[in-house]
């Protein structure tokens, strides 16, 4: 029965209330295009403030070969702006999702976003190699 109650409470929660909708729009960015702030050490590459989904600005925070990424009017004093992968990463240009819903009587407002990004490989690269032909015949 506890089961059950679970599964039926994680539908529960996992669906849009009655009436609301749930949408979805794309924002592009490119760093290159955003206003840029400058970092203040050798491995601080500064931050970025690129403009997102109705008003919501994307902010980029780089350094040490590593990039972190939040959004909003508190966006530097966000969790999310302190997190980052341990790969060397990096999303200079990219495309939000933002997922979207909308109240029965209400403008569409995101909850979620979704981004991807493009950790290195911890793979070393090796030169190519040919085997040698066996001289056994």
């Amino acid at each position: 029965m506890k089961t059950l109650a679970a599964v039926l409470t994680g539908f529960l929660i996992a669906t849009p209330a009655l009436g609301e909708t749930i949408g979805r729009a794309y924002t592009q960015f490119d760093a290159d295009k955003c206003r840029h702030s400058k970092g203040k050490g050798v491995e601080d590459y500064g931050s970025w403030r690129c403009a997102g989904h109705d008003g919501i600005d994307i902010y980029l925070t780089a350094g040490d070969q590593r990039m972190k990424v939040s959004f909003g009017k508190n966006a530097l004093r966000k969790l999310a702006v302190s997190q980052t992968f341990p790969r060397f990463n990096s999303v200079y240009q990219g495309t939000v999702e933002w997922r979207l819903e909308t109240p029965p009587s209400g403008k569409p407002r995101p909850f979620a976003t979704i981004l991807r990004w493009m950790p290195t490989s911890w793979r070393r690269s090796s030169p190519t190699s040919t085997p040698a032909a066996s001289s056994a015949e």
